[in-house]
């Protein structure tokens, strides 16, 4: 009796083969094509699944998230997407790059049995510097359960003269990670300083700001309860401040336009900052999530008033021109209070720009009146005590250099010097700082002072015959008040 061939025998690869080649061999090429075409098919349906599950049951079990495991990196590419959240796990990165420390690097892991908190700061962040004193002391008062380890972006040769500064003021030798590439990607935030707190057991429990970062809040972390923790959350919004606002996605969405003016309220995001731009075709004057200070500022800034100093408020609702609290607070006050404007001008038009701007506060802010009035007004004054020139530079590369603890002018204006007074470091001073020098050659300075106390300015600006003094005189000044409505 002839074997006939059973569908038992083509499910085993080995046979496929050798069944067709029986088939041929047994003259079944009489037997009907269109039987013949369904056998064949039949045959390759069989063959795709027995693929199918041969590669399911090779798979095995998943295994467990290990060190070194490529999975990690899987892990931390979605963290620099999205950012490590409250209640996940931290992966054992190796932190590298420390200064400061017998250890040039550490890994997350040992800290196990200790609150970890990672400080992201910069060495130009006042509210940084202002709180390095304080984590330093409750490191000291938490000693065995709390370390602080301060991460920064900056590369080590620009921290470490501000570091020894810093140890020289304060007596604290601060270790800290610097041209963190890694730490940062994994929480990302916007805002200066950004703490992130890690229990004992490798678990983020909170991502806050420096008001946060307190005793009490400690203990709390300590004792497996972080109720009434506010959370930081910085809104990541991508923004090129070399680019006009809302074009081709920069912070939104627009079209390229020769001529624009734009006003709306506060923007989720958007970093704060006004300025002018300028570019070979187009001038801009932006005002980002401002206060209406600051908006009123930069449109009479031609009319050599741009600091908030110079401006009077004489409102019945002075609220709502600018306030005083710092952090969530005050984002919480921006949102309800703040301003964004842009105006976008041709190059042709340079000259018009303020007061096109100004144009626009008065039908964009009807309820206000902004005039420029002469006022009697204290000021800081820096003047020269001798005739001798001890400034004038010997040329050379043009550079400047600033941090709280001191300058350096190099081939520069003196008047960088007075801006950066004004701007920065005594920019919550009730009086403006005005150049009376009338030195108008390029200087070379080096002085290590701080920058805030006028006291410690003087000492250092002996050499070079230099002196602040404060003084009184009539000032032109900004004078923004409610506008009287007609009867």
């Amino acid at each position: 009796m002839k074997r006939k061939i059973g569908l038992t025998a083509t499910l085993m690869p080995k046979n496929w083969i050798r069944a067709l080649y029986i088939i041929w061999k047994r003259k079944l090429r009489k037997i009907d094509h269109n039987l013949l075409i369904a056998f064949v098919a039949v045959v390759i349906l069989i063959l795709q699944m027995f693929i199918i599950v041969t590669a399911v049951s090779g798979q095995g079990k998943p295994k467990g998230l290990q060190i070194g495991d490529t999975r990690l990196n899987d892990t931390v590419g979605q963290a620099r997407l999205d950012g490590l959240q409250i209640g996940q796990e931290m992966p054992d990165v190796t932190v590298g790059n420390i200064i400061n420390s017998p250890a040039p690097s550490v890994k997350i892991s040992d800290y196990k049995g200790k609150l970890l908190i990672l400080d992201f700061w910069a060495s130009w962040c006042s509210a940084c510097i202002s709180t390095l004193p304080m984590a330093d002391s409750l490191q000291k008062q938490f000693a065995g359960k709390l370390e602080f380890l301060p991460i920064t972006y900056q590369k080590e040769e620009e921290i470490k003269p501000f570091l020894a500064k810093l140890e020289k003021a304060h007596g604290i030798l601060l270790r800290t990670a610097v041209n963190d590439k890694q730490l940062s990607p994994l929480f990302p935030h916007r805002y200066y300083p950004h703490y992130v707190w890690i229990d004992g057991n490798g678990i983020i429990r909170a991502i806050t700001e420096f008001q946060q970062v307190n005793a009490e809040n400690i203990r709390k972390i300590l004792d497996g309860n972080q109720t009434g923790i506010r959370e930081k959350k910085d809104v990541m919004l991508a923004y090129d401040r070399t680019r006009p606002l809302f074009i081709d996605g920069n912070a939104g969405t627009g079209n390229a336009v020769k001529y624009r003016s734009i006003y709306t309220g506060y923007v989720p995001g958007l970093p704060g900052g006004t300025g002018f731009f300028r570019t070979d075709s187009t001038v801009r004057l932006t005002a980002r999530n401002s206060t209406l200070r600051s908006l009123f500022s930069l449109a009479y800034a031609d009319k050599g008033i741009p600091l908030k100093r110079k401006i009077i408020v004489e409102v019945k609702d002075p609220a709502k021109m600018s306030s005083d609290k710092i952090g969530g607070e005050y984002l919480d006050w921006l949102k309800d209070n703040g301003h964004t404007y842009e105006l976008l001008l041709p190059l042709s038009l340079q000259k018009q720009a303020y007061d096109m701007m100004r144009i626009d506060l008065e039908r964009l802010l009807p309820q206000y009146a902004a005039t420029i009035e002469k006022r009697p007004s204290k000021y800081i004054a820096l003047v020269r005590t001798s005739d001798e020139d001890k400034l004038k530079s010997r040329g050379g590369k043009s550079d400047t250099r600033f941090d709280p603890f001191g300058f350096t002018l190099q081939n520069f204006p003196l008047q960088r010097l007075i801006d950066q007074l004004n701007v920065v470091y005594m920019q919550h001073s009730d009086v403006p700082v005005v150049n009376e020098t009338g030195y108008t050659e390029w200087v070379d300075m080096e002085v290590g002072a701080t920058m805030s106390d006028v006291i410690a300015l003087n000492t250092a600006l002996k050499k070079y015959d230099l002196e602040f003094i404060e003084k009184e005189r009539v000032m032109e000044r900004l004078v923004i008040r409610d506008k009287l409505e007609n009867h």
